[in-house]
């Protein structure tokens, strides 16, 4: 019998994120930042661009149990894919609503829209991938 080789686990770049709340109205608005180095090379599997990403969101109660969250955030990497020579990741808006389910658990429904930016295309002279469209669900237990 074969056997596939277990995968390498390992990262020698490193992320460093930032993030404050602020009351606003009934709600919060959220800042965050984050960026991340790509790996050190050695496999080519794996990214060596990096990523920078910058996010701003507004959540507000809806009900008792209920929370509503909108977002936007922006995206490029740290260096130019050599396909595209671009770094425009793109930029991603998001809508979702939470409900919490007890004091350690919620149930999650979003729609994130990511808007592709020149990063994704093939080379420098192809349109860029059309506009992707997700929807996700999430049972969260936190401890």
């Amino acid at each position: 019998m074969g056997e596939v080789s277990e995968p390498a686990w390992t990262h020698t770049g490193w992320a460093a994120k930032a993030a404050t709340t602020v009351d606003a109205g009934r709600g919060a608005v959220h800042l965050r930042t984050l960026y991340s180095t790509g790996d050190d090379g050695t496999d080519p599997a794996r990214s060596r661009l990096g990523l920078l990403t910058l996010q701003a969101g507004y959540e507000q109660p809806l009900a008792s149990l209920w929370t509503g969250y909108l977002a936007a955030g922006w995206l490029r990497s740290d260096a130019p894919n050599p396909a595209s020579g671009s770094t425009a990741i793109g930029t991603e808006l998001v809508a979702e609503v939470r409900r919490r389910m007890g004091p350690l658990m919620a149930l999650e429904f979003g729609g994130p829209l990511p808007l592709t930016g020149d990063f994704f295309r093939v080379d420098a002279a192809t349109a860029r991938p059309a506009t992707l469209y997700e929807v996700y669900s999430c049972w969260q237990l936190a401890f």
